[in-house]
This record gives structure tokens, sequence and C-alpha cells, in this order.
């Protein structure tokens, strides 16, 4: 035996694989749940999985998850503000979320760098 399979080990496989293999039983078990729960929309889970492992590692898809998490809690409270201060006005709340949606929209253009 040479020594570089020596110090490596036989059985050491590369990162490259690890990640295919966990991405892979990720993709399995995201299919098999919610079949087993009897879900109708399985493939919303496959597709979740697909794209946390395109981000790359794990630190990036934990803080793209708390970006999204932080945006969905902001949109929420957004949203339910002007539905408290505009609730039988039908077209001044449709107005306010115009422009709520345009500046958040000029907001992201402006600040992409």
């Amino acid at each position: 035996m040479s020594e570089d399979v020596q110090s490596k080990g036989i059985f050491e496989v590369s990162d490259k694989f690890k990640f295919a293999v966990k991405t892979s039983l990720s993709m399995v078990l995201a299919f098999i749940i919610p079949f087993y729960l009897g879900w109708t929309q399985a493939s919303t889970a496959a597709t979740t999985v697909m794209l946390i492992a395109a981000t790359g590692s794990v630190r990036d898809s934990i803080y793209k998850g708390i970006l999204r998490l932080l945006g969905t809690i902001i949109g929420a409270v957004i949203g339910l503000s002007l539905i408290a201060l505009f609730p039988q006005d039908r077209l001044l709340y449709l107005f306010s979320m115009s422009l709520v949606i345009s500046l958040i929209v000029y907001l992201y253009y402006a600040y992409q760098g």
C-alpha cells in the first residue's frame, strides 16, 4: 500500500460525494414524508430541497432562511397594519398598498450593492 492510501484510509470519500448523498437522502425524505401524511403537493418540499442545496454551504442556507423569515415577518406586519388602518375603505387601502410596494421596490433597486 502506498502512503497516500494509508494516510487517507481505504473508505475515505470526497466532500462532493458526501454532499450528493446528503442531498439525495433529503430529496427522498422530502417526497416520502408528504406522501405518507397524505399531502397533495409533495413536489413543493422537493423543490425547496433543491433550492437550498443549490445555495452552497450550510451557512449560506441558514443565512438565506433567516432573511426569508425576517422578510415574511416584516411583510406580515406591514400587511396587517394596512388592513387595520383601512378596514372598510378599499380604494384607500389599495392606494396605500401600492405606495408601500413602490417604496419597497425602489429601496430594493437603490440599495442592491
